[in-house]
Parts: structure tokens; sequence; C-alpha cells
């Protein structure tokens, strides 16, 4: 798992280098390739970091990633993005900053992450992660209101694409206990909501 993020991370690297912004059709393009479960770690792991403080870029992404999971869902192994949100662009400064923070703890989070708790192992983790990451994913436009507190639905995705492609269960349940915090912050970001639109 660790040396595919890093793969797809350099590639992303690699896209963002002499030019100004990266849009995101470039950034799907570079994704696709991984597969499901590494793709949707990558688009999470972006709201999680500077990249997610970007204003609108948490909700956009996560548009992604509830459209990716409901087309894997479908036996579609492609993500789909709309032509509207193809069109925006993150800053290529912001992207390698973001990747360069993050490596050495993925590194680090490497050795934590493996096969365990067969009994959520096959069916379970196959079927039950993008529903689950759909359900975390739909709560991101409401928290992103609030500065990185969005970052706890996206943490519960990373963790719940982790814990697929590892088949490691131990892992699912801490992804799910996030994700079902995700819920329980709804109430401050509406709060925030109303202040700011109210």
């Amino acid at each position: 798992m660790a040396k595919s993020i890093k793969d797809v991370l350099d590639q992303i690297k690699d896209k963002s280098e002499n030019q100004e912004n990266v849009s995101i059709d470039e950034l799907v393009t570079v994704i696709n390739s991984f597969g499901y479960d590494i793709s949707i770690f990558i688009l999470a792991l972006f709201i999680t970091l500077p990249t997610g403080a970007i204003p609108g870029f948490p909700a956009f992404f996560s548009l992604l990633i509830i459209a990716f999971s409901i087309r894997k869902m479908m036996g579609i192994n492609k993500i789909w993005a709309p032509s509207f949100l193809k069109e925006k662009t993150i800053s290529s400064q912001k992207i390698n900053r973001s990747i360069e923070f993050i490596e050495p703890k993925l590194e680090a989070l490497k050795k934590y992450i493996k096969p365990r708790m067969t009994l959520l192992d096959g069916r379970l983790l196959n079927y039950a992660v993008p529903v689950f990451i759909i359900l975390a994913a739909l709560t991101i436009p409401i928290l992103g209101f609030v500065p990185m507190l969005a970052s706890i639905p996206s943490i519960a995705i990373c963790l719940l694409a982790i814990s697929r492609f590892r088949k490691d269960g131990l892992m699912f349940l801490v992804g799910l206990v996030t994700a079902i915090g995700s819920f329980f912050a709804i109430p401050w970001g509406i709060a925030v909501i109303s202040q700011l639109f109210g």
C-alpha cells in the first residue's frame, strides 16, 4: 500500500512541475490508474492537508469521492468528474507542500497497518466500506464551513480506504468510529453556516 501511495504522490508532484496550477482533471487522470482504494485515499488526504483549506475544495473532493464510490458499487472502477469540476485548479505550490508534509507521516503509519481481525475481512470490507465512505463524505460540505473540521470525515475515509486495501479489520473499526464522529460534528457546522448566512 505504502509504495502505491508513494507512487501516486510522486506522479502528482511530477504533474505539478513547471506549471503554476494543477487542474482537477489532471489529478483525476493521474489517480484513476491506481484503483478505488488508493484513489479514494488520495482524494480524502487532500481534504485533510492544507489543500483542504482552499474555499470550496472540500465539497468538490467530497463530490468526487461520493461519485466514485457509487460507481464502484456499480462495478465501475473509474472516477467521474463533471465538466465544471474538471476545470477547477489547485496551486502547484500548495500541492507540493502538502505532499512533502504528509510523506514522512505515511511512512511512519505503514508499520501499523496489516491484515488482521479476519472476521471483518472479505465481503464485509469490500461492500460496507464504500457505503460508509459515502456517508462520511456527505458530511464534508457542511463541516467544510468550519476551518479544518472536514478533516474528521476525511480522516475516516482515509482509514476506511486503507482497511479495504489491506484487509485490516481493526482499521475499519477505527475508521467507522471516526465516521460516526463526523455526524456528531454536524451541529457545529450548521451553527457556523447559520452565523454566516443567517
